[in-house]
C-alpha cells in the first residue's frame, strides 16, 4: 500500500467520523510529517516509536503546535487499529509529489471564476457580503495571509498609500499587496465605513468573523472550480506564483510568515517549503530544456 493510499484513507476515516476538512487536511499533514520525520515503512516500525521519541521531536513546536500534533497522531493510531489489518501498511512513498495530497494548486484562471463566484452568489437576489468575500479572497490568494491574520487584521494595518500590511503578528517585515487585493480591500473598507480600530473582516451583524468562519467562506465559494477549496489551498498557490516569478526562497518564507523572530522556528515546515522550492525549480528547468 503506497504511503499515498494510506493517508488517503487515513483522510477518509476522519471525514466518516464527522472531522471537517479543514480539520482532516491538518492532520492528514502531521501523519505525513510522523512517517516522513522517522523514515517509517510499515507497522512495525510505528510500534517501536516511543512516546518520548516522538516528544523530543516535537520540541522544536510552540506548546499549542505541538498539543494538535499529539492529538493527531493519538487519530493516526486509533485508524490503524481501526483498520484490523495494520501488518497489511507498508509506506511505500515516492520522494516527489508527497505534498500534492494535502494542497491543491489554484490556477489564475481558475481563482478567477472563485471571485466572480464569491461576488455573484447571493440569497434571495441579496448579494451575501461580496465586498467582503472579495477582499478575503484576495488577501488570501494575492498576498498569502494566514487565515486566522485575516481574521485578527485591523483597519490601521493597511496601508493603501504604499500598497503594504504592517504590525501583523509573526510576520517580520510588511506584506505587498497586489492592485488587485488593494482594490478590493479598500471597496471593502469604504463600504463598510471602517474606521481605524475595526477589525477588517466583519458579519452583516457586525460581529468580527472568526477565522473558522471565513474558513468555512473559503470551502463554500471552492465549489465554483468543483474543488475541495481551502485556505490552505490559497497560501499554496501563493508560494507557486511567487516561485514561477523567480523569488526568491527567503524571500518566500518572509511574505509567508515563517521566519519568525521566536527562536522556536517551526524548522521543520521551513525544510519542508524548501524541499517544494527546490522541487520546483527543477521541473521548470526541465520543463526550459524540453521546450528547447
Amino acid at each position: 500500500m503506497t504511503f499515498f493510499t494510506v493517508v488517503e484513507r487515513y483522510r477518509q476515516y476522519l471525514l466518516d467520523h464527522a472531522k471537517s476538512t479543514e480539520t482532516a487536511r491538518a492532520y492528514c499533514t502531521d501523519a505525513g510529517w510522523l512517517i516522513h520525520e522517522f523514515s517509517l515503512r510499515d507497522y512495525c516500525d510505528i510500534q517501536r516509536l516511543s512516546s518520548k521519541e516522538i516528544q523530543e521531536h516535537l520540541t522544536e513546536f510552540k506548546p499549542s503546535t505541538q498539543l494538535r500534533k499529539l492529538s493527531a497522531l493519538k487519530s493516526f493510531f486509533s485508524f490503524l487499529a481501526y483498520e484490523g489489518t495494520p501488518n497489511d501498511f507498508t509506506f511505500q512513498y515516492p520522494k516527489k509529489h508527497e505534498d500534492e495530497l494535502f494542497y491543491t494548486y489554484i490556477s489564475p484562471d481558475e481563482y478567477q471564476t472563485i471571485r466572480e463566484a464569491s461576488f455573484s452568489h447571493s440569497s434571495n437576489g441579496v448579494p451575501l457580503n461580496p465586498e467582503r468575500n472579495l477582499a478575503l479572497f484576495d488577501l488570501l490568494y494575492g498576498s498569502g495571509l494566514k487565515v486566522k491574520t485575516a481574521a485578527s487584521l485591523r483597519y490601521s494595518q493597511v496601508d493603501f498609500h504604499n500598497k503594504r500590511l504592517h504590525g501583523l503578528e509573526g510576520y517580520v517585515i510588511d506584506i505587498p499587496l497586489t492592485e488587485q487585493s488593494q482594490g478590493s480591500l479598500k471597496t471593502h473598507c469604504d463600504f463598510n465605513n471602517l474606521s481605524e480600530n475595526d477589525h477588517i473582516f466583519k458579519n452583516r451583524s457586525g460581529n468580527t468573523c472568526g477565522h473558522k468562519a471565513l474558513r468555512n467562506i473559503v470551502t463554500k465559494y471552492g465549489e465554483a472550480v468543483g474543488k475541495e477549496i481551502s485556505s490552505g489551498d490559497l497560501r499554496w498557490s501563493y508560494f507557486i506564483n511567487l516561485a514561477k516569478r523567480g523569488t526568491s526562497f527567503e524571500e518566500i518564507i518572509d511574505f509567508m510568515g515563517y521566519r519568525l523572530k521566536d527562536p522556536i522556528v517551526r524548522s521543520t515546515r521551513i525544510k519542508a517549503l524548501k524541499n517544494r522550492f527546490l522541487r520546483f525549480q527543477l521541473q521548470q528547468q526541465l520543463l526550459t530544456q524540453i521546450k528547447t
